[in-house]
């Protein structure tokens, strides 16, 4: 039985035992020698930590099935490795010389190699995603652990990211993705569940299931299933359901989190980034561990799902309110530390340079933007391009010259007609400028002139309401009394940082910015699909 109340008390237990030193914790993994244990169970466990004269050093302890690996005195000629084991916590008042990290997951790894080189004892905690549909054109985990089966799907050319492919699903009981071995067990625990969806319009009258992990044998149906109940998001527990108001649309992406905390007992309804709905009192999920995770359509339920699906992650934690408003708005962020063009965001959407270089930054390091065609340029942005879906840039700049130039540009590569424009950029008198536009005009507001030799904060915010708002250096310095439907380009659309690209794009309607290159240093660029509020923008330019 596995009673997630017990881990503290064995944690105690073994502090004392260890002349009440600090203990180090690393889950989701497992530590294994090359020679013999002590394995046991949890409650022999236990009797061993109270009662032993051995310098015990660590255990493992498995969750799922209650047995305990204790480690006594590491010896010289075992050769110790971490495995990842998302039923396993690994608690240590020293670590063993471990000369082997078997891990799949290559960014847990980086994190685990840092942990056993600074061997200080203090708590850690691996955050592997459970299971990571990732947008490559196949069913498979991102970091290819779990076993999947599937049926009937097809993968749709571009993704949320632009790059890749979406899961495809059609509403029939022949559509799925089957996710075991290992089993996703989220009994008893916290748990994640965050993704991007485009449903069809069916969503209305039907049952459209993301996730479900439904137990058949008795006690019949513990299920748990985030789904889309009437076009609306809803988590269920077995009988304990937790619902938005809130209808979503059909054929149009939204980002979804469903919540559970176990601490709490309470799950949490996200829509794109923001909380939705708490719901209380309730009861964690129940059923067995060893049940496989369905992803689309639940034949056992009757439920289908139709439409796309990208970026599914299940996290066994509670993600953090910022950590899914970044999720669902964060669409790329360039820091150019170690002087690359390497998202740091969560989609990796990265940028390509063309004749550029860096140097020391305004926050570490910078790009520089000094020859006669310097930009970067970052392709397929979904919906960035989507008709009254608000945006947000923001970046600082240190410019050697602000007479003329183009800071931000805006095009789309796939229409039969060129449709491009420049979102920021100078005038010739070195006035900062901010831009909107639809199919019969440009909507334009003017900030000051902008000093050169010198870092500048800029953020430019496109509402959904179709005004616009420039700041410089946290202050709201210009904002459009008119409103204007960002309406001509459709995804995917291709933006310039630095340039206006060529001869054809920057020969663009240009409204009051002059095209040409801007000369000087950029660092921290982001692109967020929300409009900041003035305290989101305040924070940025005061880092």
């Amino acid at each position: 039985m596995y009673i997630e109340g017990l881990l503290p008390f064995l944690l105690v237990l073994f502090a004392s035992t260890a002349n009440s030193v600090q203990v180090g914790v690393i889950k989701n993994v497992r530590v294994v020698p090359s020679g013999t244990i002590i394995n046991t169970t949890y409650y022999t466990c236990i009797c061993i930590l109270v009662t032993s004269s051995q310098n015990i050093q660590g255990f493992n302890y498995n969750s799922q099935n209650d047995t305990c690996a204790l480690f006594t005195n590491y010896s010289s000629s075992f050769i110790y490795s971490v495995q990842n084991d998302l039923n396993s916590t690994f608690y240590f008042r020293q670590l063993p010389p471990v000369t082997s990290v078997n891990t799949n997951y290559s960014t847990t790894q980086t994190r685990l190699t840092t942990v056993l080189t600074n061997a200080a004892a203090t708590t850690t905690t691996i955050k592997p995603a459970t299971t990571n549909l990732y947008n490559a054109g196949n069913a498979k985990d991102l970091s290819n652990v779990y076993t999947t089966n599937f049926s009937s799907i097809t993968y749709s050319a571009l993704g949320i990211t632009g790059y890749g492919a979406a899961l495809s699903l059609t509403y029939s009981a022949t559509s799925y993705v089957m996710v075991s071995t290992p089993y996703v067990n989220l009994r008893n625990r916290s748990f994640t569940i965050d993704l991007w969806a485009n449903p069809t319009s069916g969503m209305s009258t039907n049952d459209y299931p993301f996730v479900v992990i439904c137990q058949t044998t008795s006690p019949n149906y513990r299920c748990l299933q985030a789904l889309l109940r009437s076009g609306k998001p809803m988590l269920t527990l077995y009988y304990s359901d937790c619902g938005s108001s809130r209808s979503v649309k059909s054929s149009t992406w939204v980002h979804l989190a469903f919540i559970y905390d176990y601490t709490s007992n309470t799950m949490s309804l996200y829509v794109n980034g923001y909380l939705d709905t708490n719901c209380s009192s309730v009861s964690p999920f129940q059923g067995t561990p060893n049940t496989t995770l369905i992803i689309g359509g639940a034949k056992v339920l009757s439920m289908y799902y139709g439409g796309l699906i990208d970026q599914l992650s299940i996290v066994t934690r509670v993600k953090s309110a910022s950590e899914i408003l970044d999720t669902a708005t964060l669409v790329v962020y360039y820091s150019f530390i170690n002087q690359n063009l390497l998202d740091s965001g969560p989609n990796l959407i990265n940028g390509t340079g063309i004749d550029t270089t860096f140097t020391a930054g305004r926050v570490d390091d910078a790009i520089v933007f000094n020859g006669t065609a310097s930009y970067i340029q970052i392709n397929n942005l979904i919906l960035l391009g989507t008709t009254g879906w608000p945006y947000s840039f923001a970046f600082w700049i240190y410019p050697y010259s602000t007479q003329n130039g183009t800071l931000v540009h805006m095009y789309m590569p796939t229409a039969a007609t060129i449709r491009c424009i420049p979102i920021l950029g100078f005038t010739s008198s070195g006035s900062l400028v901010a831009q909107s536009w639809n199919a019969t005009q440009i909507l334009t507001i003017h900030g000051p002139v902008i000093s050169s030799n010198s870092w500048i904060h800029i953020a430019h915010t496109y509402s959904s309401n179709g005004s616009i708002r420039l700041y410089v250096n946290g202050s709201l310095v210009a904002i459009s009394t008119a409103t204007l439907s960002n309406s001509t380009l459709s995804p995917p659309v291709t933006v310039i940082v630095g340039h206006c690209g060529n001869t054809t794009l920057c020969s663009c309607s240009s409204g009051a910015v002059v095209p040409a290159q801007y000369h000087g240093l950029m660092d921290e660029f982001r692109i967020y699909s929300r409009a900041f509020n003035a305290s989101e923008v305040y924070a940025l330019a005061n880092p």
